[in-house]
């Protein structure tokens, strides 16, 4: 007592304090991320009312990043704050005055974000190839741009393109969404093949914390342009001009043409086809080496019409289309010149004349008529024979001859001819000439070509008519005259006087001149009066087309007697005509280099007089640019070249081509010239060797760009071809697979570029190599030059972290909360000296979970620390059964990289969950009700089977069924031990393991009641787990064995034994159980031979007694009528002894004495019978009244009592569960109606009911019973069974059921 007292004025004291208490305002409070260490973040405010000194603390998770003084409460920064990792938080305030218990608050920190990211190129290195037909404002790229910091607008743009020139500024735009558009167009072979975009990204400065700043970054975008297909073919080392000699064997080559791909990134195959020609069919060109060949006959004589030149239109045809879906193609002429060789015979023709002849139709036969004693020279009249040869010059020149039986007579004229000439016969013999002797005389001309090698000769036959004239005719002095006369002599110029004479003197002075044939005449003509011969048309007196003419001047005298002389004009040449050139243009093709040779003969003819100085000719060159390098035979004509030609030498604007001017001059007076070009194509060879534009290159590069751009290298060759001079470059030693060098034309013209970049797949390193020395090729496919390149390697802060694969090998990690704490320490590396690693998962986890269970489950069973420690959340439970595998994706970031990737690749940390035996097997049974007729029963029939489940893996889920438990429960409630039985065996189906009951050994068919087995299913994990099934398998012991007597014998039922059966089956819907089938010994009155022994049993385990069978076979008529079609006839009781015969009187008797009793009996217990019933009607009726107004909110749940609506719990059937009204009672039951009331079973019969409400709800109207109090009660609707078929609006179905006396209902 005295212990209280003191301690009394001590607990007055404290009472007496006031405990202190925290600032309403200390809810959360902002901080900038950029805080420095040491900088004050906030102040703990509270207040006392005691003025107590105050200690103030911070604790929680998250209070490493602070420091408080206890004393004053500031708080100060410990760790640096970083909002992209944690942007707000909570930590525990406390304070206390030592006084009271402390106190706690929490506090939430909101870290406001300061602009402390640069801008964050993704994806790099960034590189895009792009076609150059690509259309202005496209969208080439698109730059992914990200910034850790809230957002915040980016600005973008592009601060370096190169190659650095006035054709590529503005080529290209972007936009801040990152979008990279074309400006311009692109062009593979005139702007380049390839760009590099110094792209440059800073972010806004706009943050909440001070000070604002804007950080940048850059990053380049390498271009590639594509080449495409939009330019056409180009010919080179045009025109294209040649010769060929007629009859040229087919297949012979004659030219060929070149050209190349104008789209010199693509370079497609070419190939060539004649699209059109002015005489189709004599050449084919090669589609792929352009080589014109022979294609036919080629008959110089044929092209007269198109001047003996043939022209091709060559067309050049890329392999592949355009990217407009055109061919690309372009075409060129090639002119063939058809030379001529003397392929062809004289051929005579019917004409007038040669000028006025089409020479359409040869003909052999001429007819013409002479008078007699024509003289010499007089020409046959009415002839028009015309000979010509089709060749030309030389090989054009034939002679004339007459031959045939009056030959001799006559002459032909001309007797040789140069190309074509008008052919006269003339008189040769007069005397010979006898209209007496020959009317008709016969010659044959014949026309031969002395230097043809083929058929040279023609035949033309004439049939002369002779005519019959006066003796005396006018005769001249001479037979002929040779007349000459200069050609282009003016007309009337007299040639010359010749006269005749005639001894008629009737005739003396009379007579008259002509010239025959009278086509002469218009050339010359005569006086008629005095004979003189002159010049009628100086401009068709032409040397060169008739040197000479034969005429005939006639005398005629009065009686029209013709006196005639031949007169041979003969024109003497001047110098008319200037010297022809065989050849339009002269194009040689010689190669370049010693021991090449221009040889060609320049041809030229004259057609004056060739015995004179008018048709000799000297060649000369008419001196020009190199023609001194060449010379000509004045005399020949050969032109040869001096020295030996170069290419080189020549301008390249020429493409190779020397012009030459050689001149053809007669040395008549005055002198004719006539001029022809000499082309000389020099082809080129490849004799130069490319020659690099400097020896050494030094160039510099960042590291770790990929695709950086180096530097150029610069070569030419001398060659003026392109196919010669066109160098590519290449590596031959170094570090070749880190560099790719482009080769491309000059923009000037002069030479190729190697533009040298790293690798897009290389990322130099400052720290493995500093200086790299190339060695750079230069070839034009033959001959090579080498150059040095020198590249230093600047060092960048960009080596990007690694993780360690080892510590990225599978971990195993148990299920449930086995394994805590961490299961992986994941570690990383960087060659940097200045890093800081931080750990980040690249992604949510991903699982690998069971069919049916979401892959999101496992997300959170495991978590990354920023320090690489893999940790199991303790808040989640890992479970094996829904997911087994965990995977991780993870990388390693260095916050201090400054170019470049600053990350690592992706590792993968995969978690295999291991199970454990956490599972017991779930028994699943297949029936609820178990029947076995042991008389019928066989060792290892089987009785049922039970199902079992495990939800874990391996031997963990192996089940095995056992049966530790067999007891035998009579109908009087004893048990029995049955141990061996029943046994189980196990068997598995997809996982899905089988336990099969079945029978052991020989059952007891006497045993009335059932056998309660208790299995057990475990699995074989350790410690194993095991679930416990108790199942009841009900016995029909031999009281319900049924005899079937048949007349027919054992054989005849046992071969209808099926259709027996079944007619039994369907007759009494239970299963029927045969036991035995054997005869039946005969006597004299006894039809029966056999004997079927079974028993019926529904599927709920009740068997039917033999009277039940018996009613139900009487009462359908279908079924006995069948079975008696199959010799049945008598059913018998097996399950009794039968009485002997000679007891059957007493038992009658005995019979009818219980029957008075009965009688006596009924009467007496008919008032009790009918007054109870009446009063279970009553109760029904309340309890169907307060079934119908019960809600379902108002039913009882729980376990219920097999066989019973009794519940576990406190209460009882639904129907019953309501508090008794005590006045309700009717009265009718003299017992205490508590006792009805304290059995809460709906099945037994004395229930009291009382209803809770009399008048709101209808009576319902009760199926009257039988109101007979027998000893067996009739089978009756339950009170909670006709409710609930009311409340369900049906009405109850009639059914029939046969009750086993030994198997009451709780027992089920």
């Amino acid at each position: 007592m005295k212990y209280a007292l003191v301690l009394l004025p001590l607990f007055c004291l404290a009472d007496a304090q006031s405990a202190p208490n925290f600032c309403s305002n200390m809810t959360y409070v902002l901080l900038c991320e950029n805080l420095e260490i040491g900088d004050k973040a906030f102040q703990i405010c509270a207040t006392n009312p005691d003025n107590n000194p105050l200690i103030y603390g911070i604790t929680g998770e998250n209070s490493h990043y602070f420091n408080v003084n206890s004393s004053t409460g500031y708080v100060t920064i410990k760790s640096y704050l970083n909002r992209e990792n944690m942007g707000n938080f909570d930590v525990t305030l406390s304070i206390t005055d030592q006084i009271h218990d402390p106190i706690t608050k929490q506090f939430t920190i909101i870290v406001n974000d300061a602009n402390d990211n640069p801008p964050i190129f993704n994806g790099v290195p960034y590189i895009k190839d792009v076609l150059e037909d690509v259309s202005n404002w496209t969208e080439i790229f698109r730059v992914n741009v990200t910034d850790l910091d809230l957002p915040s607008p980016i600005y973008l743009s592009i601060t370096e393109v190169i190659p650095d020139d006035s054709k590529n500024r503005g080529l290209f735009a972007i936009q801040n969404n990152g979008s990279v558009r074309l400006n311009g167009a692109l062009d593979y072979n005139s702007k380049g093949p390839n760009y590099r975009l110094k792209i440059f990204a800073e972010d806004s400065s706009v943050s909440s914390c001070h000070p604002p700043k804007a950080l940048n970054a850059t990053t380049f975008l390498v271009i590639n342009v594509e080449d495409v297909r939009n330019l056409d073919p180009v010919f080179y080392n045009t025109p294209y001009l040649t010769s060929v000699e007629e009859n040229t064997p087919e297949g012979t080559s004659v030219f060929q043409v070149h050209a190349v791909d104008g789209d010199k990134g693509i370079n497609d195959e070419i190939f060539f086809s004649i699209n059109e020609s002015n005489w189709n069919g004599l050449f084919r060109i090669d589609e792929s080496s352009g080589i014109i060949y022979v294609n036919g006959s080629i008959d110089r004589e044929e092209l007269l019409d198109i001047k003996t030149v043939v022209k091709l239109k060559i067309k050049a045809e890329e392999n592949h289309p355009s990217v407009s879906g055109m061919p690309g193609q372009a075409f060129t002429y090639v002119n063939i010149t058809i030379t001529d060789i003397n392929d062809n015979k004289p051929i005579f023709y019917s004409c007038l004349s040669v000028i006025s002849c089409n020479f359409s139709q040869e003909e052999n036969t001429f007819v013409g008529e002479i008078e007699e004693h024509s003289v010499s020279g007089i020409s046959v009249k009415n002839l028009t024979i015309v000979a010509r040869d089709l060749d030309k010059d030389e090989n054009a020149i034939f002679k004339l001859e007459l031959q045939g039986p009056d030959a001799d007579a006559f002459s032909v004229r001309p007797s040789e001819v140069s190309g074509s000439s008008q052919v006269d016969i003339v008189a040769k013999n007069q005397n010979a000439i006898d209209y007496e002797e020959n009317t008709v005389m016969f010659v044959q001309i014949i026309a031969s070509d002395p230097k043809s090698t083929g058929d040279c000769c023609s035949t033309a036959t004439v049939t002369i008519h002779v005519l019959d004239m006066n003796d005396n005719i006018p005769t001249f002095a001479n037979d002929t005259y040779t007349l000459y006369v200069k050609e282009h002599s003016d007309n009337n110029t007299v040639i010359a006087v010749i006269t005749a004479t005639d001894p008629d003197t009737a005739d003396q002075g009379k007579l008259t001149y002509r010239l025959e044939p009278k086509s002469i005449t218009k050339y010359f003509d005569v006086n008629q009066a005095t004979g003189v011969i002159f010049v009628k048309n100086k401009e068709l007196l032409d040397r060169e087309k008739f040197p000479d003419f034969i005429a005939t001047l006639q005398a005629i005298d009065t009686s029209n007697k013709i006196g005639s002389t031949a007169i041979e004009l003969i024109l003497e040449d001047i110098n008319d005509n200037y010297p022809r050139i065989s050849r339009d243009q002269y194009t040689p093709f010689v190669k370049e280099g010693p021991g090449e040779h221009v040889e060609i003969k320049i041809e030229a003819t004259d057609r004056d007089d060739p015995n004179t100085n008018n048709s000799v000719i000297r060649y000369g060159i008419i001196p020009s640019d190199y023609s001194s390098n060449f010379s000509i035979d004045p005399i020949t004509g050969f032109l040869t070249n001096n020295g030996t030609l170069y290419r080189e030498n020549i301008n390249p604007a020429l493409n190779g081509t020397i012009h030459l001017n050689v001149s053809a001059c007669d040395l008549g007076v005055p002198s004719l010239c006539s001029f022809v070009s000499v082309v000389i194509n020099v082809e080129d060879i490849n004799n130069n060797d490319p020659v690099f534009f400097a020896d050494l290159y030094n160039f510099t590069v960042p590291e770790s760009e990929p695709g950086a751009y180096v530097g150029i290298v610069r070569a030419q060759d001398p060659d003026q071809t392109e196919i010669n001079n066109r160098i590519s470059f290449s590596f031959s030693r170094g570090n070749v697979g880190k560099f790719i060098i482009k080769t491309s034309k000059a923009k000037d013209n002069q030479g190729y570029t190697g533009n040298i970049s790293v690798a897009q797949d290389v990322s130099l390193d400052y720290e493995e190599q500093k200086e790299i020395i190339l060695s750079v090729i230069a070839s034009d496919g033959e001959r090579t030059a080498e150059a040095t390149v020198n590249i230093i390697v600047t060092d960048v802060n960009d080596e990007p972290p690694k993780l360690d694969a080892t510590t990225l090998q599978d971990v195993s990690v148990k299920e449930n909360k086995s394994t805590l704490g961490i299961v992986r320490e994941i570690i990383g590396t960087d060659k940097d000296t200045n890093h800081s690693l931080v750990y980040q998962m690249v992604s949510t986890a991903q699982c690998k979970c069971n069919v049916g269970v979401n892959d999101t489950v496992c997300r959170d069973w495991f978590y990354l620390n920023p320090n690489g420690s893999v940790i199991v959340n303790e808040s989640s439970v890992i479970d094996y059964e829904e997911c087994h595998q965990v995977i991780m994706k993870v990388k390693v970031v260095d916050i201090l990289t400054e170019k470049g990737v600053n990350h690592s690749e992706t590792g993968t940390l995969i978690i295999n969950i291991q199970d454990i035996n956490d599972n017991a097997p779930v028994i699943t049974v297949k029936d609820n009700v178990f029947v076995v007729v042991p008389e019928a029963a066989k060792k290892d029939d089987l009785v049922t089977s039970l199902f079992a489940k495990d939800r874990d893996s391996g031997v963990n889920k192996i089940i095995e069924f056992e049966i530790p438990k067999i007891e035998f429960i009579s109908t009087d409630g004893n048990t029995l031990p049955k141990i061996g039985s029943f046994s189980v065996r196990t068997t598995v189906d997809n996982n899905i393991y089988e336990g099969s009951v079945r029978i052991a050994t020989t059952l007891d068919s006497e045993l009335k009641g059932k056998y309660r087995l208790t299995i057990i299913a475990k699995d074989m994990g350790e410690p194993s787990l095991s679930s416990t099934a108790e199942i009841e398998i009900f016995t029909v012991d031999t009281s319900y064995r049924v005899g079937l007597e048949f007349t027919t014998p054992v054989e005849e039922v046992e071969k209808n034994f099926n259709s027996i059966k079944a007619a039994l089956n369907t007759a009494t819907q239970a299963s029927v159980h045969v036991v035995d089938i054997f005869p039946k010994d005969q006597t004299q009155r006894n039809k029966i031979q056999s004997v079927m022994e079974a028993y019926f049993v529904y599927l709920n385990g009740t068997a039917i007694s033999p009277n039940n069978v018996i009613s139900i076979l009487q009462s359908d008529q279908a079924a006995f009528i069948e079975l008696g079609q199959y010799g049945l006839w008598y059913i018998s009781v097996l399950g009794t002894t039968a009485p002997p015969e000679n007891q059957i009187y007493f038992f009658v008797i005995a019979g009818l004495v219980v029957f008075c009793i009965v009688i006596f009996s009924i009467m007496v217990t008919a008032l009790v019978c009918t007054r109870k019933s009446f009063k279970r009607k009553l109760k029904a009726s309340d309890a169907l009244r307060s079934a119908v107004l019960i809600t379902p909110g108002n039913l009882q749940t729980g376990p219920v009592v097999p066989g019973t609506n009794q519940y576990t719990m406190d209460g009882a059937n639904p129907v019953l569960n309501m508090k008794f009204d005590t006045p309700a009672d009717l009265g009718f039951d003299e017992e205490n109606s508590s006792s009805d009331r304290a059995s809460f079973s709906s099945l037994d019969l004395n229930v009291d009911m009382e209803m809770t409400d009399k008048d709101t709800a209808p009576m319902m109207i009760i199926q009257e019973e039988d109101e007979e109090c027998n000893i067996k009660e009739p089978h009756y609707i339950e009170p909670l069974s006709a409710a609930l078929a009311q409340h369900k609006n049906k009405e109850p179905e009639t059914t029939m059921q046969f009750i086993n006396p030994t198997l009451d209902t709780t027992d089920l």
